[in-house]
């Protein structure tokens, strides 16, 4: 199948008064959205917006990054959403890696020209994004999605996590983010609710407000919205929580099961189109894993235990510092992933860490993702990231960089302290220092490690 019944009319001829999205000042129905997505892509093609063109998305609302989407979609061309946060030169840089034609900072004036006569579709075999992603080092790339891409990935979503048009999935993470984007591709095709999150209120304050059915979250939000008691209430109201972006920990999920909180634990990536592998809502004995390959992707460990990856969701290619395509599969179509990981006894997945993370001290392999784990379950630490540090005698040591909810917490006595009690790790993987996590101030759901491989060198020498 390469073209599908675009699902936003669809949704406006079958539920024409549906929400289909729900802001702080109200709500935006599915007829509503509709007409506004075709006056837009009036005035985009009279503008000179032709299929196969590529448009930049800067610092838009996220409502209004959603219309222009649509409206792009519906001409057959390509989104590419910037963060505002991004230098004039770093944006400068993406615009010519990307070859952008048009860069959209408001949305464009709707023209009033009526609905065309041809009903609009999805053309699923047409670029639809270029996302920016960094991984876990080094500089961003660009991944080119197809629209199928997306149209899959939020298929084999719904075999896992069924959405219904009663529904609304809380958009709390940015469109610039695949994430994000694939809640809005979830919601469409079910003709359910996207819950916009005001970027002025917390998550907690906009639970209370929107009560979402869905939600996607980071082991990290989970954790401090379990600490306050209203959010935890809807929390307990929802009917799945995603969760991504690293592994749950044990004591999160003890606390998680505690109050019979619907999570669902995950695996994926920016070129799979967000989710790989994930648990179903609610599957306790699961938890430590991120379960099983969804429909249209498939996985495969390879010798070292690298995670490959490849089916309808991968990405069509990433694009080279000039522009040019770069194949991102070897010759059987698989994509290395540099992520490490084993199965167990069930199949399900276990990520045990990436392997550009890990590193050699003493002679032994370290996985700074199994330390981090092991620095969760102390009481107080809220974030905790690994990396090395160059030593004369061992190669490399770890460092850890904490946040807590105390300062008394970091403290490299009391850390290493509750990490050999019950044998948590072995002593050769105890950090020589730690120190509070900064701000990293990047535009990514993963931390900049080699900028704070940079920094603990700094601080090393300057504490000597």
């Amino acid at each position: 199948m390469t073209e599908i019944h675009d699902p936003l009319r669809l949704h406006a001829q079958s539920q024409p008064d549906h929400p289909a999205l729900l802001l702080h000042h109200g709500a935006v129905s599915y007829t509503a959205l509709d007409l506004l997505v075709d006056r837009l892509t009036a005035t985009m093609r009279s503008d000179g917006i032709r299929s196969g063109d590529r448009v930049a998305l800067r610092g838009l609302p996220a409502p209004d990054t959603i219309a222009a989407l649509l409206a792009l979609w519906r001409i057959d061309a390509a989104a590419c959403p910037l963060s505002d946060r991004l230098t004039t030169s770093q944006t400068q840089h993406y615009l010519s890696m990307c070859s952008v034609r048009s860069v959209f900072e408001t949305l464009p004036e709707p023209t009033d020209r009526g609905t065309p006569a041809t009903p609009p579709t999805w053309r699923l075999d047409r670029d639809a994004t270029i996302l920016l992603t960094s991984g876990s080092c080094g500089a961003p790339k660009a991944v080119v999605h197809t629209l199928g891409a997306h149209y899959y990935s939020a298929l084999g979503s719904a075999r896992n996590l069924p959405l219904t048009r009663d529904d609304r999935w809380l958009l709390a993470l940015p469109l610039y983010h695949v994430g994000g984007l694939a809640i809005v591709v979830r919601c469409l095709l079910a003709g359910a609710t996207i819950a916009v999150a005001p970027k002025e209120q917390s998550i907690s304050e906009t639970l209370e407000r929107m009560h979402p059915t869905h939600l996607s979250l980071v082991p990290t939000q989970l954790h401090r919205l379990i600490a306050d008691r209203s959010a935890l209430s809807q929390l307990q109201k929802t009917r799945a929580i995603l969760i991504g972006g690293g592994p749950l920990g044990h004591k999160l999920a003890s606390q998680a099961d505690a109050h019979d909180l619907p999570l669902a634990t995950s695996y994926g990536s920016t070129e799979m189109a967000s989710q790989v592998c994930a648990t179903p809502a609610g599957a306790t004995d699961r938890w430590h894993t991120a379960g099983k390959v969804l429909p249209y992707r498939e996985m495969l460990l390879a010798g070292d235990s690298e995670i490959l990856v490849r089916g309808q969701t991968l990405c069509r290619c990433l694009l080279a510092e000039d522009g040019s395509p770069v194949t991102v599969t070897d010759p059987q179509g698989w994509y290395h992933t540099a992520d490490i990981g084993t199965l167990d006894n069930t199949g399900d997945l276990i990520v045990v860490g990436r392997r550009d993370n890990m590193f050699i001290s003493g002679g032994e392999n370290i996985h700074p993702e199994q330390i981090e784990g092991a620095l969760l379950e102390i009481n107080g630490v809220l974030e905790a990231i690994v990396v090395p540090i160059a030593d004369h005698e061992f190669g490399a040591r770890p460092v850890a960089f904490l946040k807590a909810t105390s300062a008394d917490i970091i403290d490299l006595g009391t850390v290493n302290e509750a990490l050999t009690r019950g044998g948590r790790l072995e002593r050769f993987k105890l950090p020589i220092a730690v120190w509070e996590l900064p701000d990293q101030g990047t535009d990514t759901m993963k931390p900049d490690r080699p900028a704070l491989e940079r920094l603990a060198a700094r601080l090393l020498k300057r504490e000597a």
